[in-house]
This record gives C-alpha cells, structure tokens and sequence, in this order.
C-alpha cells in the first residue's frame, strides 16, 4: 500500500491530462490488505484464504513492515543534510531512523532523488532496545508538544479526522495513555530534585540528544518548535526521545529563517528560539529543558561536557561532509533532475553542489563556521550559568504581600494525589495569588472553585485573592485551574 505522508506536504498530485505533476512525501506499507470497506469501499479485496492474509499482516521488506520516502522539500543543494544528522545522533549513541538516498522512478517518471527513511515503530524499538525495555507506549509528537498539556491525547484516525499532539503508535488497542499521564504529571507538577528528573528521564541520553540537536540547528524541534519527535516511555516510565523529520538542519533556511541567522547564534543555555520567534512571551516552555540544561537547570555541567565532547566529532568538520557528499553525488549526480516539469518545483532547485543554495540555504561549511563560532563565545560564560543550580525547583507558588510576590521555596505548591497544595499562614491581611513558574500565568479570584464556601475571602488590589489572619490549606488544580481553600 501507499500513501501521502506529512502534514504541510499534503496536496494534489494527479490529474488524467498531466499525469504526476507535484512533488510529494510518500508511505510504503508492505502489510496493508486493501480489505477495509471504510478505506476502499467497493473496492475492499474479500481475502479468499485467511493464511494469506495472515501471511500478507506479517509481511516485511528488508525487515521492516513500511518504508518512508520524502523528496527535497526545502531544496537541500547537497540532498544529504537530513541523512547525515541522524548519523550525527546515532554516532553519539541517540536511537534515530536509519535513512539513505535512492533515484526514483514512479509511474514510468523519474522524480529525481528521494531520502528513505526507516519509520519509527514497533520493530524499530525491538531492533535497539533489551527485552526487557521493550513493550511500552511510543508516541510521535507534533506540534506544539511542549510538555506542557495533558490534552491531545490519543490514537490517530485520518477518515475521521482525529488528530494529537500526542499520537500512539504502539499499544493502540491496550494502552489508557495513563503511563504518558503520569509521566507528564510528575514532570509538570511536582517538586523537581535532579534525582526526581533522572527517575523520568534517561538523562544521558537526552543529554546527547540535546547536544546533537543543538549544533544540528534545527529550528523545527522538541527545543525550538515542541515538534517533531518520538516519545518511548519503558516499562520502567523512564523516558526517550527520538529525533524525527530533520529536513531544517545545518544551515537550511529555504521559506523559513526564524532567527535570520540560520539558528546559529542561539546560546545552549540560555537563549531559545522560541524567544527569538515569539512562541511564548518568556521564549523556552518545556519543562524538561527547563528543569535540565537551561541556566538554572540541573544538569547544565553535565550537559556542558556532552557538548564539548560532540564538538569534537569528526562528522562535525567541513571536509568530513565533503567525503559523504562526494560517495553521494558520486552514485547519484545526473538523478537529481526529474523526466518532467513538476508544479512545486523546477530546474534552479536541482543542483548537486557544496555550496550555498537558493533560498539563503547555506553551505555545510558556511553554517557550522558560524555555529562554532558563537558556541565557543557562549562556553566562556559557562561559570556564571553553573551559579544559578538550586537544590529543588517548583513549578507553582503562592505569591503574596507576605513573600514580596517572589518564588520562595516555602511558598511552592507541592503535588499531593494529583493536585498541588500548601498550607499557609497569613500573619497580617494580605493578597495572593498562585503563579506559574513555567508559563508566566497567575489564577487568582477567577479561578476559585465553587466548593470554597467555607472561607471567607475578597478581592484585592490588582484582582487579588484577599484572606483575613489565619491558617489555610490551599489546593490548586492544573488540570481544571480551580482554587480551593479550607481552614487548616
């Protein structure tokens, strides 16, 4: 079987008059049994002989049971970048597709050079990991999977048009998501020690993860754009990522530079693109960049040394690309043209060189000088970010006249069953809120819960929840946003 693949590359592609006349990313499913009648309706097959298609369910092709197949969207001159940055992760141990080119041939029409691409998905995980990591939820995450929400939540269905940011792949027909929910729970609400983020995470390897991804420059990622990636949580809960869909990496900036520079003068530490690209007021959302390799994070050294060693690595120099490039274009120079004039591309986008592209595309060379050279004027700053570490982070707190509204450690909500809670004694007459850490958002009066009828409060200054002196147990929950508040 084979269908469209991708979200923004999904158009029309063929006509009776002209034929294939656009570009398109492609899915080949070697197990697909053309019998579901909500698919193919008349034209379902009706399997004869149930060993057949029991046979044709358990199909695979060069052991895998799909293949992808994208062509050059963002017009690569060098059709290699996107296959080289997942050998950049797998060289410093990340689990990511293995890809390759190929000259294709579709319908009796050369289309040009496509990248395969090995698909993300049961036997992916069962070719990498022990049996007993095996068997947990794997979920591809788009946009805007920021970690952040424990909405959009659930299993694909393209006939009925369901979509999530977060879409099972594994487990479709047992999973309740609650391993995803808990995992995101605990990461969003509770009270985060470095020990607690290493109980959620496999730290190393996110850690190189972000290290890969941050000298790749890709400014649609889990870091930059909260988009295109895997997320595997084990049997264990810990979880891993996987990068996906590197089409925007080391200098490519055709119909979108979101930093003007080509994502090279972003600081590892500090400075996001989110910023730069105005996706949230206070740039970085997630809380597991937050929480781990952002100024302030737990593993900033850690995740300092883990850059300084994928600097050093060979596939980061200009010559290093130079000898894939040439294997490349030594077995495909002369395929990149295709037999036809197609409407989404023409001939200025098919060149085979090292050198800049159309679009503002930058050579390998180009980008990565760029690249290092700002990397190295951030690693002398490194001291002064290694002082911001704290023992314990928070991601909500009671902010009040009687801790200046500042982020006090005494004043954080800690998670109890599922909701966050504090028990606060107010001394004099004074005003709060609850304030999110993370996201820059206060609830106050707006957000209380019906079920506070017991206590007597007003409304302050500036919207303020105002309390009388006294003791109070004060619960807040993320999921609703509703304030309660008993005395103690």
């Amino acid at each position: 079987g084979v269908r469209m693949k991708g979200n923004t590359s999904r158009t029309d592609f063929y006509n009776e008059t002209d034929g294939i006349y656009k570009y398109i990313h492609l899915k080949l499913d070697f197990q697909e049994t053309f019998d579901d009648e909500d698919d193919y309706g008349d034209d379902a097959r009706a399997w004869d002989n149930e060993d057949l298609r029991d046979a044709r369910k358990d199909r695979t092709f060069a052991g895998l049971e799909s293949l992808e197949m994208r062509w050059n969207k963002c017009y690569d001159q060098t059709y290699l970048k996107e296959t080289y940055a997942y050998e950049l992760y797998r060289s410093e141990g990340v689990m990511a597709p293995l890809t390759n080119l190929s000259s294709f041939n579709w319908s009796g029409v050369h289309m040009g050079i496509y990248t395969i691409v090995e698909p993300v998905d049961k036997l992916f995980l069962e070719k990498r990991l022990p049996e007993e990591e095996q068997g947990g939820d794997l979920y591809k995450c788009g946009w805007p999977a920021s970690f952040t929400s424990l909405d959009s939540i659930g299993v694909e269905n393209e006939n009925k048009g369901e979509f999530y940011v977060y879409d099972l792949k594994t487990n479709k027909k047992t999973s309740d998501h609650s391993a995803l929910k808990t995992w995101l729970t605990e990461l969003n609400y509770s009270t985060m020690t470095k020990a607690h983020l290493a109980e959620l995470v496999e730290m190393d390897q996110f850690l190189s993860y972000a290290a890969v991804s941050y000298f790749l420059g890709n400014p649609d990622d889990l870091r930059n754009n909260y988009n295109n990636f895997y997320l595997y949580l084990k049997p264990s809960g810990k979880a891993v990522i996987i990068p996906y869909d590197l089409d925007r990496c080391l200098g490519i900036t055709y119909e979108w530079d979101p930093t003007g520079d080509a994502v090279t003068r972003i600081d590892p530490f500090t400075e996001d693109m989110a910023a730069v690209d105005g996706i949230g007021a206070q740039g970085q959302r997630n809380p597991l960049y937050l929480y781990s390799v952002v100024r302030g994070g737990f593993y900033v050294r850690e995740y300092a040394d883990v850059l300084r060693r994928v600097e050093r690595n060979e596939l980061l120099k200009p010559e290093t690309f130079a000898r894939y490039f040439d294997r490349s274009s030594s077995l495909y120079a002369g395929e990149e043209t295709p037999d036809k004039t197609l409407h989404n591309a023409d001939g200025r986008h098919f060149p085979f060189t090292l050198e800049d592209g159309i679009g503002g595309n930058l050579s390998f060379e180009n980008y990565i000088t760029q690249k290092m050279a700002f990397y190295e004027s951030c690693m002398s700053k490194l001291p002064e970010y290694l002082a911001y570490v704290q023992p314990e982070k928070a991601h909500y707190y009671i902010r009040g006249q009687f801790n200046g509204w500042s982020d006090h450690p005494d004043y954080a909500m800690k998670l109890e069953n599922g909701v966050l809670s504090i028990t606060l004694t107010v001394e004099e007459n004074g005003e709060f809120k609850v304030y999110d850490h993370l996201n820059s958002r206060w609830y106050g009066p707006e957000n209380m819960s019906p079920d506070t009828t017991a206590v007597y409060f007003s409304v302050g200054d500036h919207n303020n929840i105002y309390l009388t002196r006294g003791t109070y147990h004060i619960t807040f929950d993320p999921l609703t946003q509703q304030i309660t508040i008993t005395y103690a």
